[in-house]
């Protein structure tokens, strides 16, 4: 069984996973060059491929013509911003120690928003080379961010700078026809698809997701710290 050991200190408020650095080798992530900065241009979502190797040629050539949308609904006391970043970051548990791998990218625009996925993740997006778990967040218009693995100095930039995030949906990328060890991923098709979180059970330890429409991914506009992501691993 996978042992999470993302830090809940810096992720408790993005990822609602259990510790993103083992807190005894805090150093072992690869950090990317550009670790989030506020820039005085809005820009585009990054849209350049990782140099991390793709899934098998075995695996469904998902990407081309996928998109996700939906609503930014406000918190109270919160405004929808008029523009905003959506960025999707990967959540890999399957090795030690585990990490958040950022991959795609796309924006808001009033109340609604668009996510275009063109290519299929990297392969150190996904876990085992099996599935992925991408959870979506919204950041400032100006904010940028290198895809890759990021490092604990990224994520306290996303904690701090973060306008909100989907809080019960995520993307999910399927490589193989059978998930051998997250037994709900089985129920989604190969490829990209969206899924909404299913609280576990009491005699169950994590949450897990079910298919869901594409169009109907819900973004709250809140602090990250009040946004309670789906607890999967």
């Amino acid at each position: 069984m996978y042992r999470p050991s993302l830090r809940h200190a810096v992720l408790t408020s993005l990822l609602m996973l259990s510790g993103a650095c083992k807190e005894d080798d805090p150093g072992t992530l690869t950090p990317v060059p550009d670790a989030g900065t506020r820039a005085p241009d809005a820009g585009e979502p990054d849209s350049g491929t990782p140099d991390a190797g793709e899934p098998d040629s075995g695996t469904p050539d998902a990407g081309s013509g996928f998109t996700a949308s939906g609503a930014l609904t406000p918190a109270t006391g919160k405004q929808v911003p008029s523009s905003a970043k959506v960025m999707v970051f990967w959540s890999v548990s399957s090795t030690s120690p585990d990490y958040i791998y950022k991959f795609g990218g796309g924006t808001s625009s009033g109340a609604s928003f668009t996510l275009p996925m063109p290519t299929q993740p990297p392969l150190d997006a996904l876990n085992s080379g099996e599935l992925g778990v991408g959870l979506i967040a919204l950041l400032p218009a100006d904010y940028t961010l290198a895809d890759g693995k990021l490092s604990e100095e990224a994520l306290e930039g996303i904690s701090t700078n973060g306008l909100g995030g989907a809080a019960q949906y995520a993307i999910i990328y399927k490589a193989t026809p059978t998930v051998t060890y997250w037994s709900w991923a089985n129920s989604f098709p190969l490829g990209y698809s969206c899924g909404k979180g299913v609280k576990a059970r009491p005699e169950e330890s994590h949450d897990t997701f079910e298919p869901v429409s594409c169009e109907s991914i819900g973004i709250t506009v809140d602090d990250f710290g009040n946004i309670e992501f789906v607890n999967w691993t």
